[in-house]
């Protein structure tokens, strides 16, 4: 018996197939996705990878250079903002307080780089865009909104805590905190 096996019938196998066998490597080779956890009244997120660099140095308040694999490389914080400090020029108010504090909580301390996958893996000078998040779990980007030392910054489109950095920007504003005092009074 000579039977044609109508072309539908076998597009429709292969489609099961397919979705059979990348479920089949899938339940194999789970793929395990950040589950960053954040609270508004705290700086506290869930640690991501473990994955730990080493700050080479603090450039600015939101600038810092760190080793990975034996390469420096600069890193920009996310969703923040710091007053400049300019080489050649006045800095702007209240920079050096930021690169200070930045300067005395990280410098030469491991931190992990969490990519957030709203945004650019790079900015346009060729630093990785990373939220900094410390071996207690503190979100440095947030800490420094919070104390005052930056402002809620987003470049082109909403990152993933815009909300939250906003939020505590309002609270850092109201209790004229940081720069918040010696900036605008």
């Amino acid at each position: 018996m000579n039977k044609k096996i109508n072309p539908s019938v076998l597009l429709l196998s292969l489609i099961f197939l397919s979705i059979f066998c990348f479920a089949l490597y899938f339940s194999a080779h789970p793929v395990s996705w950040p589950n960053i956890q954040s609270k508004t009244e705290s700086t506290k997120i869930a640690t991501v990878s473990g994955y730990f660099v080493q700050v080479e140095k603090v450039v600015d308040g939101d600038t810092i250079n760190v080793v990975i694999d034996g390469h420096k490389t600069a890193v920009r914080f996310i969703g923040i903002n710091a007053p400049e400090t300019y080489q050649g020029k006045s800095p702007e108010c209240f920079a050096e307080d930021s690169f200070q504090y930045v300067k005395n909580r990280i410098e030469g301390q491991q931190v992990s780089l969490i990519a957030d996958a709203t945004q650019e893996n790079k900015d346009k000078y060729e630093r990785l865009l990373r939220y900094i998040i410390l071996g207690d779990g503190t979100n440095l980007n947030l800490e420094l909104i919070q104390k005052g030392y930056a402002r809620e910054y987003t470049y082109k489109i909403p990152y993933q805590y815009q909300q939250e950095f906003r939020d505590a920007q309002v609270v850092a504003k109201t209790n004229t905190l940081g720069l918040w005092k010696a900036c605008y009074k």
